[in-house]
This record gives structure tokens, C-alpha cells and sequence, in this order.
């Protein structure tokens, strides 16, 4: 089964919206988590958790931020980090992880904004992972 970790800087909206609609995506056929660089607090995460359920019907009540450094990065087979500095930023904290296993998207970040951004996020979230199984299939 392919593990891919989702990382973004606080671990409260982008990461834990590519998860959760990963999971219900894809189901058993890949596994998914999230982990933040500087992870934010559980208060944070309430626009993501009320977009997943509003939107997908899905319940991520349960999640709780997690810091990157609590994650054995090098178990999963591929990273895909939300925008370029965060990328930037896995690569050199973890410089030994292969760079072709590290895919980096550029999603704007919702944090502070309103609902409506949380939707879109959300959005283009669902429309990358539609590219995710094409890429799941070549590693």
C-alpha cells in the first residue's frame, strides 16, 4: 500500500483537508496522513474540520495538529507538500529524503480567511489528488 504524507505549516487546514479527502477518495488503496512544520493548535483546525463536513460529509473532528518531527518521514513513499516554501523547507530539514518522492503543490493557504476560501482550498485539493493516482501507480 502507498503511504503519503501531506505536509503544510501549521498541520490545521490544507494538509488536514488533503488527508481526509484522500482517505475518503481513495479508500483502502492508499494510506494518508498530514504533519505540519510548525504545527498550530486544535482551535486552528475548526474551518477545515467544518469544510470537510460541510462539503464531504466527512468527519475529521478527531484531528489533532502534528508536528513533522514526530513523523518518521522516511516510511512513506511519497510527501506531498502544499506550497514551494514549505517544500523548500521539508528539503532541508530532511535533506536525505529522495527528491523525486517529494511532490510539491501550490494550494493557497485558507488560514484566517473565510469559509469561502476553506471551499476553494478544499477544491483544489480534490483536483490534484485526481492526478495523485496516476502518480501512486509509478512509484
Amino acid at each position: 500500500m502507498t503511504r503519503i504524507l501531506f505536509v503544510c505549516h501549521g498541520n490545521t487546514c490544507r494538509s488536514v483537508l488533503a488527508e481526509h479527502i484522500g482517505r475518503k477518495k481513495f479508500g483502502r488503496d492508499a494510506e494518508f496522513t498530514s504533519a505540519g512544520l510548525h504545527p498550530g493548535s486544535v482551535d486552528d483546525t475548526k474551518s477545515a474540520i467544518f469544510t470537510l463536513k460541510s462539503l464531504f460529509d466527512i468527519d475529521a473532528s478527531g484531528h489533532r495538529p502534528r508536528d513533522i518531527h514526530n513523523v518518521d518521514v522516511a516510511t512513506f513513499d511519497l510527501v506531498v507538500a502544499l506550497d514551494t516554501a514549505v517544500a523548500k523547507e521539508f528539503q532541508t530539514m530532511f535533506p536525505s529524503f529522495p527528491s523525486d518522492h517529494l511532490k510539491n503543490w501550490k494550494i493557497k493557504d485558507p488560514y484566517g480567511d473565510d469559509l469561502t476560501e476553506y471551499q476553494k482550498c478544499a477544491s483544489d485539493i480534490n483536483v490534484e489528488l485526481r492526478n495523485l493516482s496516476a502518480l501512486q501507480r509509478g512509484l
